[in-house]
């Protein structure tokens, strides 16, 4: 196993994954963040055709990964892709993952409900900034709403280097 960063690492535990032994991440770390890769991409494409109906299922997509510890998209991983590529099974969602879901679900909703009325620049700002934070989260493992709702129940402490 390849150890984790130290900036991959904080990003991880920052998430609410500071109880997991790097070990236990094993080669799975960098399959954590398919999820919100994929739903950026599909956000993105949404976006780019002004597919309401694409931001409705996302928004189906977020609640169920709010609602549930593995998200929805974890399963395309765990029952398919781990084959391919000889690795694990994810791990459950922490719940600051699944409250960033939650979040993005209000955002789909604020952004569809935008579109419907007719507030074009606010349907665009909302939708693209989603893509954005939705791709942060998917590249470099940067969540912005767990900083966020970690501005109210604290930040984990830092790792001693090794």
């Amino acid at each position: 196993m390849q150890p984790l960063s130290p900036f991959k690492r904080r990003m991880l535990d920052v998430q609410g994954y500071d109880t997991v032994k790097d070990e236990d991440f094993g080669k799975i770390a960098k399959w954590m963040k398919f999820p919100f890769f994929l739903c950026a991409t599909l956000c993105a494409v949404a976006m780019a055709l002004g597919s309401v109906k694409l931001l409705m299922v996302l928004a189906v997509i977020s609640t169920l990964g709010a609602v549930f510890k593995v998200h929805p998209l974890d399963l395309l991983y765990n029952h398919g892709i781990r084959f391919i590529t000889g690795t694990g099974i994810l791990l459950p969602r922490s719940g600051l993952n699944r409250s960033a879901c939650a979040l993005a679900t209000v955002w789909l909703i604020g952004t569809i409900a935008a579109f419907n009325a007719g507030f074009v620049l606010v349907y665009q700002l909302l939708g693209w900034s989603l893509v954005g934070v939705a791709y942060l989260v998917g590249t470099l493992d940067v969540c912005i709403p767990s900083y966020v709702f970690r501005m109210f129940i604290g930040f984990p402490p830092k790792r001693a280097k090794a």
